[in-house]
């Protein structure tokens, strides 16, 4: 949807509130219980059904987003840009639990044009009509000639990396409030911390990396002991270090300290 900025909803919020009863319709139309979740969201279940956003581009307000028919999620894992194998496992595995589509809910993917008509339905209900249209060849041209080569080009891909040298990792979101994120932290040893969080708590955390602990199978009881864990340094600080008092466990080179910071920064990509 492309619109003058003047004569979109304000604030952002309402914009997709809005626009996205459009996408409920075409879900609630095949008998699935789908809701509008902000802030740009629609779950089926607790489940993202589909992505959206929006932005500023030249005095028009854009807001793009889907229905989404089938999801390979393997594929989704392997596409995407992410720091590690294990950060790609942990991914594919977030988003079979966080991700639906009308293929999972119905057991089919409906004939596209079916879908078509019925989110045409559903912005006819909001009031807009929809007048079908064919890519101009000046639209083709400024594709070719400017937004390809823009958003294909090294500077646009490794945009973030650039702004933030020092932080080494990545964080993906998986829907509205769920991301799985990865961060390498280097003291004596190297930590790498790789969490799935959902509502700023830890939902699932794996810890790897060069260090020694010792019984080995303490690295796993931290990890419990962290599930559940708000991302707030003082409560993270308080779960590591009871569960140095309480295993008595070994770390060579290594404090409590240590993989309260690698989790804390883990935890500093998120708000990226």
């Amino acid at each position: 949807i492309v619109v003058p900025e003047r004569e979109f909803p304000r604030p952002i919020g309402e914009a997709f509130r809005h626009f996205l009863q459009a996408t409920v319709h075409v879900y609630r139309s095949f008998g699935l219980p789908a809701e509008y979740k902000p802030i740009n969201d629609v779950v089926i279940g607790g489940k993202k059904a589909s992505g959206n956003g929006a932005g500023l581009v030249d005095g028009s307000a854009v807001l793009v987003g889907n229905v989404i028919l089938d999801m390979n999620y393997e594929m989704m894992a392997r596409v995407l840009k992410v720091p590690s194998e294990k950060f790609r496992d942990k991914l594919a595995k977030s988003m079979r639990e966080w991700v639906t589509s009308l293929k999972r809910e119905l057991g089919y993917v409906p004939e596209r044009d079916e879908i078509q008509k019925r989110l045409i339905e559903g912005y006819e209900k909001i009031g807009m009509k929809l007048v079908p249209g064919e890519i101009s060849e000046e639209e083709l041209r400024i594709f070719e000639e400017e937004v390809r080569p823009r958003h294909t080009s090294e500077e646009w891909l490794y945009m973030p990396e650039a702004r933030h040298p020092s932080l080494t990792g990545r964080a993906v979101k998986v829907m509205a409030g769920v991301k799985v994120v990865e961060a390498m932290h280097k003291a004596t040893k190297l930590i790498r911390v790789t969490m799935e969080v959902a509502e700023g708590k830890i939902r699932d955390i794996l810890i790897s990396g060069d260090f020694f602990m010792f019984p080995e199978k303490a690295c796993t009881e931290l990890e419990g002991a962290l599930i559940g864990s708000p991302l707030v340094r003082e409560e993270v600080e308080k779960r590591v270090e009871a569960f140095y008092a309480n295993t008595g466990v070994q770390t060579p080179g290594m404090t409590a300290k240590d993989f309260v910071d690698a989790v804390m920064k883990a935890a500093e990509l998120l708000s990226e």
